[in-house]
């Protein structure tokens, strides 16, 4: 039987993988990530600590084309490289999420142990 989290895991995954690996991807792309990966972060600490970054990364790239005021400007201006880092690390979070794949599939599988 499927679980629901598994559901959403799953979901939020393959969103966040076609917004990352997507060519010609557009940041409208990761709003379906933000709405299926919100049940995933209330399954454990981990997960809705990695959840809150993922979706500040993500404010922060759509800061990055659509810039709100001076400060962003200004850190955008200041750090023309900002871009790169932060997909680099919307990569590196993105490994950190298939690990709660890992991590959630380990514990709903039962062990079975055989008796010799």
């Amino acid at each position: 039987h499927v679980r629901f989290p598994a559901l959403f895991l799953g979901a939020s995954t393959c969103a966040l993988a076609f917004f990352l690996f997507n060519t010609e991807m557009h940041e409208r792309y990761l709003f379906p990530f933000v709405a299926l990966g919100l049940p995933v972060a209330f399954l454990q600490p981990r997960a809705a600590c990695l959840y809150t970054i993922i979706s500040l990364l993500f404010f922060l790239n759509l800061v990055g084309w659509l810039p709100y005021g001076r400060v962003d400007r200004a850190l955008f201006s200041a750090f023309p490289t900002i871009d790169v880092a932060i997909g680099a690390a919307q990569v590196y979070c993105f490994f950190l999420w298939i690990g709660l794949l890992f991590d959630f599939r380990r514990a709903s599988t039962p062990i079975t142990r055989h008796h010799v």
